[in-house]
């Protein structure tokens, strides 16, 4: 996330003055149900919805005012691709990392809550006794002091295990919150994780403003009771439907996408890397660079030129390696590989940008700083930019 300040480290100055953000994304007036190309689950959409985006597999859409729901499917470490009801202390806190790893916001922190035995009902009244109290009487014949015991042993083992998760068999709770004052508008997130194969974690989650916490909680109720699983598939692609932008196109293997505060900029990172490899696409209205939007055949590479040095001229500290013209789905892009450093360390930058001859503009930014394939990485950056199709 070091990169976020710099993400428009290109167009900061040139592209600001001239976007206009607003894109609105149709409501799905009656309600509809969400099953990934990955297959894994089937997730029933709420009506008066909006969607910002999908991929192969995962969802991001808006339901009621501004709760922002998010699915999708992580690939886990080996070191915890195991049944979570065998999962040791060690690993109980490894998933813990790992789930605060998959969020927007870095500096996010679980919420305390008491950890209840699986095993133990919750208590209720019911005709003057409690639901506890029938669960004992089914074991009569153990020794009282017996049951208590087992009881207190699991809720103690299991809060050792993870203070923070409700940690079941296949699947565990959680929620969070910023550790610090964030610029958020989000700050109440709830979730719950399954584990559909032992290296499989699909998360499903509710963000809202604290104020709407309750709401929050509600509709993941909700979501969670209506939710059908399956075993996911080991998907060969990993594609992209901008909705709410019109857009689509294949993002590397293994990387995500999700939004901060703006749902027409969509963030990206790669999950699988060690290294920061990160990326950014959004959409805006402009009719700045009309002359290269309707460039033809003949003139294209005259106008792309013209493009870059445009956008270039404030920039002296970025150094352009490479820049080229090309076409997506009948819509004029350029392509400039740049170089940049962050923290002392080299960064390799591939920025592409489209404009269509009515009056749209795409961004797709994508970044990296490993020395070592930073070329194999570039190839698939330039590649998932040159996949772009606009939606009909």
């Amino acid at each position: 996330m070091k990169s976020i300040k710099k993400i428009f480290v290109i167009t900061a100055l040139t592209l600001a003055a001239v976007c206009n953000c607003s894109f609105a994304a149709g409501s799905n007036q009656k309600g509809s149900t969400f099953k990934p190309a990955s297959g894994g689950y089937t997730l029933n959409i709420p009506a008066q919805s909006k969607e910002i985006f999908r991929t192969t597999t995962g969802i991001r859409f808006i339901s009621g005012k501004d709760l922002l729901v998010s699915a999708d499917i992580y690939s886990m470490p080996n070191f915890i691709s195991v049944p979570m009801k065998n999962y040791s202390q060690q690993q109980a806190q490894d998933l813990e990392k790992f789930i605060l790893n998959m969020q927007d916001y870095p500096n996010l922190v679980f919420v305390k809550d008491k950890i209840l035995p699986q095993n133990q009902p919750t208590v209720k009244k019911q005709a003057g006794s409690s639901a506890l109290q029938q669960w004992r009487n089914k074991h009569s014949n153990t020794p009282l002091e017996t049951v208590d015991k087992a009881l207190k042993d699991k809720a103690d083992n299991d809060s050792i295990k993870s203070p923070v998760l409700k940690i079941n068999e296949t699947e565990c709770d959680f929620t969070l919150k910023p550790s610090k004052t964030m610029d958020m508008t989000h700050d109440f997130i709830i979730g719950k994780a399954y584990q559909l194969r032992n290296d499989k974690l699909l998360i499903l989650r509710v963000s809202s403003p604290k104020s709407e916490g309750q709401i929050a909680t509600g509709l993941l109720r909700a979501l969670t009771s209506s939710i059908k699983l399956s075993k996911p598939k080991y998907p060969e692609d990993n594609k992209i439907n901008a909705t709410i932008s019109g857009y689509k196109l294949d993002m590397p293997f293994g990387w995500h996408a999700f939004t901060l505060k703006a749902y027409n900029i969509i963030m990206m990172k790669s999950l699988s890397s060690v290294h920061n490899d990160e990326g950014m696409m959004r959409s805006f209205k402009t009719t700045a660079y009309a002359n290269f939007a309707n460039a033809n055949a003949s003139n294209i590479h005259a106008a792309e030129d013209a493009f870059v040095k445009q956008i270039t001229k404030y920039t002296p500290n970025v150094t352009v390696t490479r820049h080229e013209a090309f076409v997506a789905d009948g819509t004029n892009g350029c392509i400039i590989q740049t170089t940049d450093s962050d923290d002392l360390k080299k960064v390799f930058v591939v920025n592409g940008y489209l404009f269509s001859k009515d009056g749209y503009g795409y961004q797709f930014r994508f970044s990296t700083d490993d020395t070592i394939n930073y070329d194999i990485k570039v190839h698939s950056f330039i590649k998932a930019i040159k996949s772009f199709q606009r939606i009909k």
